[in-house]
């Protein structure tokens, strides 16, 4: 046997004062609030505000210094199979900056694209 659904019991005048009296804001207890902006603080208030959140941001830490080996050369031609993590593991003092070559010699587009007869600049 099929069920019937029943029409909704909330008339039309009912939904439409409890709509108006919801957008009206009488059906809250408390009073709306009217936001502050911005420009009713005196200049002042600002600066101060942007000054205490300016000093609590941390201090950026200094960049880490490139290092070279000793036995490092200022250029270096590449050879067959090299790769710059392999340039850099043999020339730097941590082969994790090999970016680093990288950034420095413009004329290679494609890092992982480098050619015997490349001279790289270290």
């Amino acid at each position: 046997m099929a069920r019937m659904l029943r029409p909704c019991s909330v008339t039309l005048p009912t939904t439409a004062i409890a709509l108006s009296l919801f957008a009206s804001g009488c059906a809250s207890n408390s009073a709306p609030v009217k936001p502050q902006s911005k420009m009713a603080e005196p200049i002042a208030e600002q600066q101060k505000a942007s000054a205490a959140v300016f000093e609590a941001q941390p201090a950026l830490e200094p960049e880490p210094v490139l290092e070279l080996k000793s036995t490092a050369p200022d250029q270096y031609v590449v050879v067959k199979d090299d790769t710059l993590w392999g340039i850099a593991s043999h020339f730097l003092k941590d082969p994790w900056y090999w970016p680093e070559i990288w950034h420095v010699n413009p004329q290679v587009e494609n890092p992982h694209l480098i050619y015997p007869g490349d001279v790289l600049t270290l």
